[in-house]
């Protein structure tokens, strides 16, 4: 096992970046924590979208969107990420609004959408002016149909030991994530954390990779996380210099749909284990022929209930049938 050193988390550089949060920036909580007038009520199926329970915010010339964040760390490069789409249940073909961040960090920047509905990213760059600032989404034309946004994020611009031209994610389908990183140069890069987040505010290191130390020709790195939980993932990556600093990559982020429970080992002595990226909230236990058997069995589960652990222990060997939430899976016992 691998010990890693004592980490700063701050930017390798000369500026220091403290912590910017975007409250509700997914709009789980309505319009909590917004101002301007949010319209965060409704799921994106009212403006055309196909997920009934992803909700999201609508900017038009009835319903605005700003908030005040503090943390910012005067000089330092942050983007401001979001995702949007135009609204298709209603409104002109192309629909428009103006994007900002106060005390002259970003001027505001027109942001429009045509055609069907269908997220797309934005990220604009800014240079902090001072510990506080508002960021604004504003309608630029009439009526109440408008752009839809949501996953709002403000990332620190890394100033990575590193140049780093291409951080991307692929989605398999068996419902693993490959993630890709290419580097142009290093400069005493000893490792790669990759970091995972459900809702993009919380981390937590899923893999490293190591670092070449020092190169000047292109590298190329991979990294598979096998079992990515449902709905939507965040990645980073945090790049880590051999005298222990470190800095952040951009956030990216992909939807996983798909239930990918896996049984292993089968066949089996007595114990087998389900994993997958979603948790288990039923289990049943039949013979071939449809006799349950469920009270003949243990079933434990580890905090986030993403695997579990079957125990067939004192069934006799043959063929059974593992019921799990309505998903069935056949097993031998030996």
């Amino acid at each position: 096992m691998r010990v890693f050193p004592f980490l700063f988390f701050l930017l390798f550089g000369l500026n220091v970046t403290f912590s910017q949060v975007v409250v509700n920036g997914t709009f789980n909580s309505t319009s909590s924590g917004w101002s301007c007038g949010p319209e965060a009520t409704y799921f994106e199926t009212t403006y055309g979208g196909s997920n009934p329970s992803n909700r999201v915010a609508e900017v038009d010339a009835g319903a605005g969107l700003c908030q005040t964040i503090s943390g910012f760390s005067i000089g330092a490069v942050y983007s401001l990420d979001f995702i949007c789409s135009r609204r298709t249940t209603c409104g002109p073909a192309v629909q428009s609004m103006n994007v900002s961040v106060d005390g002259g960090a970003l001027a505001a920047t027109a942001v429009s959408r045509t055609g069907g509905f269908g997220f797309t990213a934005e990220s604009f760059e800014f240079v902090a002016t001072s510990t506080t600032h508002t960021i604004d989404f504003t309608a630029t034309i009439a009526g109440t149909c408008g752009l839809i946004v949501d996953d709002i994020s403000i990332n620190p611009v890394s100033l990575l030991p590193i140049s780093l031209t291409d951080f991307s994610l692929s989605l398999s389908e068996d419902c693993a994530v490959d993630l890709y990183w290419t580097t142009k140069s290093e400069r005493n890069n000893d490792y790669f954390v990759v970091e995972y987040s459900s809702n993009g505010a919380d981390w937590q290191a899923i893999g490293y990779e190591d670092g070449a130390g020092n190169s000047s020709t292109t590298l190329h790195y991979s990294f598979t996380d096998p079992h990515p939980k449902m709905g939507i993932s965040y990645y980073r990556l945090k790049q880590v210099d051999t005298d222990g600093n470190s800095a952040y990559s951009h956030v990216i982020s992909t939807v996983t749909n798909c239930d990918n429970t896996k049984l292993f080992p089968n066949p089996t002595e007595g114990f087998v284990f389900a994993a997958g990226n979603k948790e288990v909230s039923d289990f049943r236990c039949y013979t071939v022929s449809g006799i349950d058997l469920t009270n003949r069995t243990k079933i434990g589960c580890n905090k986030d209930s993403q695997q579990i652990e079957i125990d067939l222990s004192k069934l006799p060997g043959g063929t059974y049938i593992l019921l799990i939430d309505n998903k069935k899976y056949k097993v031998i016992k030996i």
